[in-house]
């Protein structure tokens, strides 16, 4: 005999599951003027001939915008499909209504969130979110704890606004993690190596030197130069000079 997917043949009994005993009308309609009408998108309909409103929620209720039920066929047959919509300045999170409510976390679904990104600082971008500035995530508690933006990261600029990030032209980088547009980006070493490494750290080798002590460093003809920055740094690669203890930096 065949192995049966389990989980398909359970989803194929909801949706082929008959009206109520007594009902007239099947689950995602109700009787209205003795007719069964589609279930409108607020409202779910299990197959009892009424409609009942999504349920509301007492978390941070001023920042609701919407409760909508939402099914790939446009049938609103159970509770299960309402959503509970909450708007913020720089994003919304929209959750699907389980088991402990809107809210609460549900260890069966670890997608049940919807969060949108409409913007980050200058210099950071949203590295879960797609194209669209979307990501799923499990309950809104974590949604609303999670770190949305995060730094654009060397090498790359983020505009303000923008939920992305671009990568600088090709033989430029960025001094910082948290470039804001294109003119931070600045030409690497043309000489063939661009970085100095350890086993641990590298930090990159510049065309032309950005702080006021800088390492000089000749490669295949052509002098590159290495940030300093005064002091020694754990983790990072320091100098001893007759001035005093440097570090490489950006």
């Amino acid at each position: 005999m065949p192995n049966l997917n389990v989980g398909f043949l359970v989803a194929a009994a909801l949706l082929c599951a008959p009206a109520a005993r007594g009902a007239t009308c099947d689950p995602g309609y109700w009787l209205y003027n003795g007719e069964c009408a589609k279930c409108t998108r607020t409202y779910y309909c299990p197959g009892d001939d009424a409609r009942h409103l999504c349920p509301a929620t007492d978390v941070d209720p001023d920042h609701v915008i919407s409760y909508n039920s939402y099914s790939d066929d446009g049938i609103y047959r159970y509770q299960s499909l309402c959503r509970a919509m909450w708007k913020y300045d720089t994003f919304q999170v929209s959750c699907m209504y389980g088991v402990n409510g809107y809210t609460g976390h549900d260890p069966e679904n670890t997608t049940k969130c919807m969060v949108d990104v409409f913007t980050c600082a200058a210099g950071y971008m949203c590295p879960w979110c797609n194209a669209s500035g979307r990501y799923w995530i499990q309950d809104y508690h974590a949604a609303m704890a999670h770190e949305r933006c995060t730094p654009a990261e060397l090498g790359y600029y983020s505009p303000d606004g923008d939920v992305g990030r671009t990568a600088c032209p090709a033989g430029m980088s960025t001094h910082t993690r948290t470039a804001a547009s294109v003119d931070e980006c600045d030409t690497l070493c043309p000489g063939g190596v661009s970085k100095i490494r350890t086993p641990r750290v590298f930090v990159p080798l510049w065309k032309k030197a950005t702080t006021s002590k800088s390492l000089a460093v000749k490669i295949n003809g052509t002098v590159c130069y290495g940030n300093l920055a005064a002091g020694a740094a754990t983790g990072a690669i320091n100098i001893r000079m007759d001035t005093g203890d440097y570090h490489l930096v950006y």
